[in-house]
């Protein structure tokens, strides 16, 4: 599909780190705020980006009556499988590493079910 997305780049080992100097020196209870509001926006973004492919798949429909398209159909399929799965992964690590930061913290992740 390209390059990456942004809200997956956010998740990225680059972005967390430079996320991680911005709150050098910033107060405990600031630091867990921005924490947890950087994360829901990164779903957020994550939700964006899922519902966009899926809704690309859906307008495409019309192709899969000819079987000439069906194999681009699966690939678009498969690519919007792994994305959620990447997403799933990548919040899954967020929430290993920020852990006491972002106790209690509920996130709506259906969207990456399936």
């Amino acid at each position: 599909m390209g390059s990456e997305p942004d809200s997956f780049k956010k998740l990225g080992p680059e972005a967390l780190v430079m996320f991680a100097r911005g709150l050098a020196g910033l107060p405990p209870e600031e630091v867990r705020q921005l924490k947890r509001l950087y994360v829901k926006n990164t779903v957020t973004d994550l939700r964006a980006e899922i519902g966009h492919r899926e809704a690309g798949f859906r307008a495409g429909c019309i192709h899969w009556l000819i079987p000439l398209f069906w194999p681009f159909a699966w690939a678009e399929r498969s690519s919007i499988s792994v994305a959620k799965r990447r997403g799933r992964e990548l919040v899954a690590n967020l929430r290993e590493a920020w852990s006491e930061d972002l106790r209690g913290l509920e996130l709506d992740l259906t969207f990456l079910d399936g």
